[in-house]
């Protein structure tokens, strides 16, 4: 039996066009004769510029990784609190209220044989909505203000959307039809920051606007540079959500040009054109 190969983003059906894998779902693309899970980048680096950018990658990773754990064991502590405070808040009721307890107790039984009576009246698809497996129920986005709201989360994110356009979107770019072959100027801006909600999954995009010139002819190009981090939903977090501070970049590819392509307009209609924008933040990042 042939195993289908998913995408890495959004988890979609990838299907080869030519020498490439193209999602179905997002747009994303991927060379053949790749890990699937490597994007299409053109960089020019030395050898030690790569093992200092490495070096510090490592370094951030750990950071972000000691952050996790330390905020995972203050949760574990709150949640032992509560329950501390649960169990005090029971042993009173059950000592200074024998007689509730039992009168409760009656009220109950009484009322479990309604609701046994009224479940077993209801539809098939009132019960589907709150199966526990969740097959039959719509997946529900991320709240994007509660991101917003957490600073320090969204401060991180940027630093490390700024680190991979420092090191990873820098070099030669070779793009359009006929080809381009341009390099970068080292220039670039943040355009726009908003939480994009896709059939399967939630990510926090950062957009950039890099400057590339014509080898050539000296013409500058306007190219989108879109970054973005995966929002996973974790009922056991404090907000409900858990963020990966791994970058990601983002490839647009154009099925019907079968092309890859890099403005901005492509990337809005290809890939925000598929999803729903929940969430679009005005942080001002400037003074970071």
């Amino acid at each position: 039996m042939t195993m289908r190969k998913t995408c890495p983003n959004c988890n979609g059906i990838l299907e080869l066009h030519k020498d490439r894998y193209v999602c179905e779902s997002c747009g994303s693309s991927f060379a053949v004769d790749h890990d699937i899970q490597d994007v299409r980048r053109v960089r020019e680096e030395t050898a030690a510029e790569r093992e200092a950018a490495w070096k510090t990658r490592v370094q951030e990773v750990n950071s972000t990784r000691q952050e996790l754990d330390r905020k995972s064991r203050e949760n574990d502590a709150k949640r032992v609190r509560f329950s501390n405070k649960s169990t005090v808040i029971i042993c009173a009721i059950v000592i200074s209220v024998p007689m509730l307890i039992l009168y409760t107790m009656g009220y109950m039984l009484h009322f479990s044989g309604l609701f046994l009576k009224n479940v077993g009246s209801k539809e098939p698809s009132d019960i589907s909505e709150t199966d526990e497996d969740g097959e039959n129920a719509a997946r529900v986005p991320v709240d994007a203000s509660l991101i917003e709201a957490d600073t320090e989360a969204m401060q991180k994110l940027y630093e490390s959307a700024e680190y991979e356009m420092k090191y990873y979107n820098s070099g030669k770019l070779v793009f359009g039809d006929p080809e381009i072959t341009a390099m970068s100027t080292g220039e670039y801006t943040l355009e726009d920051v908003f939480v994009l909600s896709m059939e399967q999954v939630d990510n926090i995009y950062f957009v950039y606007n890099a400057v590339f010139e014509d080898v050539e002819t000296g013409e500058r190009y306007d190219i989108c540079c879109p970054v973005y981090f995966i929002i996973h939903k974790d009922k056991d977090c404090e907000n409900g959500y858990r963020l990966d501070y791994s970058p990601h970049t983002r490839e647009v590819y154009d099925k019907e040009k079968d092309i890859s392509v890099y403005d901005r307009e492509s990337f809005d209609r290809i890939i925000v054109g598929k999803g729903n924008v929940i969430g679009k933040t005005d942080i001002d990042f400037s003074n970071s």
